[in-house]
């Protein structure tokens, strides 16, 4: 119950804000913040940059951002050679990207918090076929096509009540590398039988059975226009377009909704990473609740050129993950919002965010 009030009352504030009737920033800086911003990264944050930027260019008039999603890999590169002041992500940086990025960010390098979690569904088009039950091992079997019909045994034996079709199954994957593709992998690989199964990392084997498209981004029109198709989307490209399939976590099947991943994520483990950074992590394939997800992160240098636009970065560093910021991007995004624990820890770590002046002081 907490956890729905207290995503009403951020929906609330986010109508507020969208209508100019509440302040969704901090006054801290007031005029003393101005510039533009310049990022890039993950495309799964397209949806969210986007509500963070109304709120935050609404609070100081005098910026602006300039987002090129384009992709993860790009996003840490441009960060890490001074072309870009943050990147998104969709994992945490490692060890080596920290090492890697004290080139461009001085002696104390980049950092990384979470700012964002997305769900994942099992969509799949199987006209009249409504909250059909799927676990692990069958999921992985379909992938790897072991199990080709809807009407399977296996598929059968989860769904006693349930009339199934004699359909040929379809699985769609993206050929891109991501940190959704990661999570499904994480997912998968939580069954006792995975060990059997080939695993699935940052990229689905090549040898992944049914029909690829290029990107993320192509997977709904794929799967809308194939009888039998089932795949891994994100909750915000499932929409109201597609059934979604009932999913095995811990003794339980649930069912994705915001309350159900909420209370997955209020579970999830919060703990330190590279450069002072946070590391929020799912309990993958586990209850309670839907902790089938990615954590999206947004890094920054701990230190900027100047003042000046040390303070910029880090208006929209606090203004993401304070309550303003992620009321937006819960309401007009459809994500959902790191835990309580997990935003306050990133808060203390953008509040380090500094000129490089500062360092030689």
């Amino acid at each position: 119950m907490r956890r729905k009030s207290r995503r009403h009352a951020l929906a609330l504030l986010a109508s507020l804000c969208a209508l100019g009737l509440a302040s969704c920033g901090t006054a801290e800086y007031g005029t003393g913040v101005t510039g533009s911003l310049t990022a890039i990264g993950s495309i799964s944050q397209n949806g969210p940059v986007a509500a963070w930027n109304q709120g935050w260019t609404k609070d100081y008039p005098q910026t602006s951002l300039r987002f090129s999603p384009d992709g993860d890999a790009s996003g840490r590169d441009a960060l890490f050679r001074g072309m870009a002041h943050f990147a998104t992500l969709d994992s945490q940086l490692t060890a080596e990207d920290w090492e890697v990025s004290k080139a461009a960010c001085g002696p104390e390098g980049a950092l990384a918090v979470p700012t964002s979690v997305t769900a994942i569904g099992v969509a799949y088009n199987v006209a009249g076929l409504r909250n059909v039950r799927l676990d692990q091992a069958v999921l992985s079997a379909i992938f790897e096509g072991k199990i080709t019909r809807w009407d399977d045994p296996k598929i059968a034996e989860l769904n006693a009540d349930t009339s199934l079709p004699d359909l040929e199954i379809v699985p769609i994957w993206a050929k891109t590398e991501s940190g959704l593709t990661q999570a499904v992998g994480d997912y998968l690989g939580s069954s006792p039988g995975s060990a059997d199964s080939t695993p699935v990392t940052r990229k689905w084997p090549a040898n992944t059975a049914g029909q690829s498209v290029a990107t993320y981004a192509e997977l709904a029109r794929k799967v809308d226009d194939t009888a039998g198709a089932v795949a891994f989307m994100d909750r915000a490209a499932i929409g109201t377009r597609f059934s979604t399939a009932t999913l095995k976590f811990g003794d339980d099947f649930v069912k994705v909704t915001d309350d159900a991943l909420g209370t997955a994520v209020d579970s999830a483990t919060v703990s330190e990473a590279p450069g002072g950074g946070v590391q929020l992590t799912l309990q993958a394939g586990l209850g309670p609740g839907y902790s089938l997800g990615f954590v999206g992160y947004q890094a920054f240098c701990h230190s900027y050129k100047n003042p000046a636009q040390a303070r910029l970065v880090r208006s929209w560093a606090e203004y993401v993950t304070g309550e303003g910021g992620q009321a937006n991007s819960t309401y007009f995004a459809q994500v959902g919002s790191p835990s309580a624990v997990a935003l306050e820890r990133s808060q203390a770590a953008v509040k380090t965010i500094k000129a490089k002046q500062d360092d030689d002081e």
